[in-house]
């Protein structure tokens, strides 16, 4: 998603259309319940997650910027930079060790 809409907002500099990639990382929902994954998931997901109003802030004030690409929050800012110069293999089994007991 990234890469198509950065290649959509080279095509569209000369527009008066802007693109912006939203990239909000964990956001906390009630998305753990609805999917019945349970409270505990619920419970570590919110110790390194945004609130959705957090991340709508940010949106907005990166979208307003003029920005390209929006990372609210330093943890995600600092994943997103390890995940370019970490090996994707890496990453997946770092990813699949968090959530691996609540599947």
């Amino acid at each position: 998603m990234l890469s198509f809409s950065r290649g959509l907002r080279y095509e569209l500099k000369a527009s008066s259309v802007s693109v912006t990639c939203l990239c909000p990382g964990a956001t906390t929902t009630s998305f753990a319940d609805r999917a019945g994954m349970g409270a505990e998931l619920q419970a570590t997901a919110n110790k390194v997650s945004m609130t959705a109003e957090a991340v709508a802030e940010a949106a907005v004030a990166g979208l307003l910027a003029g920005e390209a690409e929006i990372i609210p929050g330093v943890l995600n800012k600092v994943s997103a930079g390890l995940t370019s110069v970490v090996p994707k293999g890496i990453v997946e089994k770092i990813a699949a060790g968090i959530y691996e007991k609540y599947l």
